[in-house]
């Protein structure tokens, strides 16, 4: 990765400190070609718990960086990009995490630059992440190329058409928070059948997560697996029709749609 040049980080919050940790933790990159900047003084000395140094301001990063990776809330795209332009060229590559700000977006804020547009999700804190990538009017097969590689140290990833972004990030970037909300009921209900919140905790993470790897692993169609849990007459089959009756399936699709608008209304 030494041959890339320096990293900068423009935001260091959880997803900026994932993706730091996941390039020293890989080896793809040497802590001296890392660095970062955060408006957040706070955020700003965490970066001394990677061994990596922090800029000036933002511009200062830009100026010394050949890769910047826009790791900030889509809020505040505009004017960070704004404060950065003037040390912007051509020969840098821009890769922005924020959800909703399409490649087009930062390309009229800053000129003919090669931005690279992202969607990771928070397993990545764990680098089990899953990055979706899809690259701008300007930036080249090398941009992609090195994009992925810095994603590969979080997780899987995957090229996209910028047109599926938005639903992306619906699907996967938020994804994780609708398993989440899923292990609450199921520990919930399995306290509320008389199991203590220690085992219906470990019971619940622990079928979710080897439920996962049977779906990777398999590569079995999902509804075929769920048929093979599914006795006549049984106990799923009970808790299978209750949850159809209720619109389980229809509930989790429009919550997708849901936030896929939300991802469109971000970038306007």
């Amino acid at each position: 990765m030494a041959k890339y040049g320096k990293i900068g980080f423009i935001g260091i919050g959880n997803m900026g400190q994932a993706i730091i940790n996941g390039l020293i933790e890989s080896g793809l990159v040497a802590k001296s070609n890392i660095l970062a900047y955060d408006s957040d003084t706070k955020k700003r000395a965490i970066a001394k718990k990677y061994g990596i140094k922090t800029a000036k301001n933002n511009q200062d990063l830009v100026a010394k960086a050949n890769i910047i990776l826009l790791a900030v809330k889509p809020q505040v795209i505009d004017d960070v990009v704004k404060e950065i332009k003037d040390k912007v060229s051509e020969s840098k590559t821009i890769i922005s995490i924020a959800a909703g700000i399409t490649t087009g977006h930062i390309e009229r804020l800053l000129g003919k630059v090669r931005v690279i547009r992202t969607m990771p999700n928070t397993p990545a804190l764990i680098r089990q992440g899953i990055t979706a990538i899809s690259k701008g009017k300007f930036a080249t097969k090398k941009d992609e190329k090195i994009t992925q590689d810095i994603f590969s140290s979080v997780g899987e990833t995957i090229k996209i058409e910028e047109s599926q972004m938005d639903a992306v990030t619906a699907l996967s970037g938020s994804g994780p928070a609708y398993l989440f909300l899923t292990i609450e009921a199921l520990i919930d209900g399995g306290m509320k059948v008389g199991l203590s919140r220690k085992n219906a905790e470990i019971l619940t993470k622990e079928t979710l997560l080897g439920a996962a790897r049977m779906a990777v692993e398999t590569g079995e169609n999902a509804s075929i697996l769920r048929k093979k849990v599914t006795s006549p007459g049984g106990t799923t089959e009970a808790a299978l029709k209750y949850l159809n009756k209720k619109n389980f399936s229809k509930i989790l699709a429009e919550a997708i749609k849901v936030a896929a608008k939300r991802s469109k209304e971000l970038g306007k």
